[in-house]
């Protein structure tokens, strides 16, 4: 799965090791993995995680990944992560967004 180049530090580590194991088989299954792994048992763990997350590929693929983690971050307001995701995007796109 692609997304695994748009992670950094524990959560890329978490990713490889993890998929290099068993494959996830789709985007539900590492949604899931992914609160369990870094969700609510863990403080702050999601936050990191988004912050984290930077754009490889293309703005789609960044904004599924994006979405998949802010879905479950319930109390961001939409201002805080419009902020978010565009600090994550290509510095060559956000010039032009900002």
């Amino acid at each position: 799965m692609a997304a695994g180049v748009s992670f950094e530090d524990k959560a890329l580590i978490w990713f490889r090791w993890t998929d290099s194991r068993r494959p996830f088989a789709s985007w539900k299954e590492l949604k899931t993995q992914l609160l369990s792994r870094f969700g609510s048992s863990q403080e702050g763990s999601l936050w990191e995680l988004l912050l984290e997350l930077k754009q490889q590929g293309n703005v789609a693929e960044f904004w599924q990944e994006f979405e998949l983690i802010a879905a479950s971050m319930e109390e961001l307001s939409e201002e805080m992560l419009e902020e978010i995701f565009i600090r994550g995007l290509k510095a060559e796109i956000q010039a032009v967004i900002r």
